[in-house]
């Protein structure tokens, strides 16, 4: 199977997974959140173990795959720990989600903590999960995560298509050198285009204002993956996903939306989309 015809077929495979993930019933809902939070804090304490180990290393090559770096049994044990806060977080068991975070808190400070970015960016990835259970309890539910699935296809796939047709100058290429000006600026014209037809009401302008945040939180979301993994000198977070790397490679952006989708809603924001 070739590079293509392998991302064709991991993108279906994933689409299937959040189709279930937002349609699913309870069980399946708990168990592909279960399993989506699992491996993205896998893979980023990996990376951050990698950058402590190797990227000092002057023979280090830039994009350095990440086989030789394995976790211990402390990685594994804070893990299972944040999948059981999410647990008890979706069972509202409050307990349960006290003694968790304390039993937490004690292992990430003993054994992981050395800097204040590395919290931070292990509270970027774990946060989203929580913020889908929040998201859940919300009357349109589907309809949220069916466009925050959907909207992040569109700016990918018009940023990416418009960006190798068009080409010229790079956005950022200390950080992603094959994203350039033209790529970005489609993956904020194509999507806000669709959405001003398919939510075509009085309040046009929202529309259009929350299109181009949307799409630049997309975009940025990427961007800051990217920086993170040029930082560690690799070149994908896992190689768990056939033909796209690993599971922060293809929710990068997605995650940063989320959190940005969800604080909209908690604020009772009016969201053009669920009207």
């Amino acid at each position: 199977m070739n590079e293509l015809s392998l991302r064709i077929f991991s993108s279906i495979i994933l689409l299937i997974l959040f189709y279930m993930l937002i349609f699913g019933n309870l069980i399946i809902f708990i168990t592909l959140l279960q399993i989506f939070q699992f491996v993205c804090v896998w893979e980023y304490l990996r990376l951050i173990k990698h950058y402590e180990l190797f990227s000092k290393e002057s023979s280090i090559k830039e994009y350095e795959n990440l086989t030789k770096t394995k976790l211990g049994i402390n990685s594994f044990f804070l893990i299972f720990l944040l999948n059981f806060l999410n647990l008890s977080f979706i069972y509202e068991s409050v307990i349960f989600i006290i003694i968790l975070l304390t039993l937490i808190i004690y292992v990430y400070f003993k054994y992981f903590f050395t800097t204040l970015i590395n919290l931070i960016g292990l509270l970027y990835v774990v946060s989203p999960f929580f913020l889908i259970i929040i998201l859940k309890s919300h009357l349109d539910y589907e309809r949220i995560f069916l466009f925050t699935i959907i909207f992040s296809i569109l700016v990918d796939s018009s940023a990416y298509f418009f960006g190798k047709k068009i080409g010229g100058m790079k956005l950022a290429s200390s950080i992603s050198p094959n994203k350039t000006i033209a790529g970005f600026i489609a993956g904020i014209i194509v999507p806000t285009t669709i959405c001003i037809f398919v939510y075509n009401h009085k309040d046009i302008f929202n529309v259009l204002l929350l299109s181009i945040i949307f799409s630049i939180t997309l975009q940025f979301g990427d961007l800051i993956e990217s920086k993170f993994k040029r930082i560690c000198k690799v070149k994908d977070s896992s190689n768990i996903i056939p033909g796209h790397g690993g599971a922060l490679d293809r929710l990068d952006g997605i995650f940063l939306f989320l959190i940005l989708i969800s604080l909209f809603t908690i604020l009772d924001y009016n969201l053009f989309f669920i009207q």
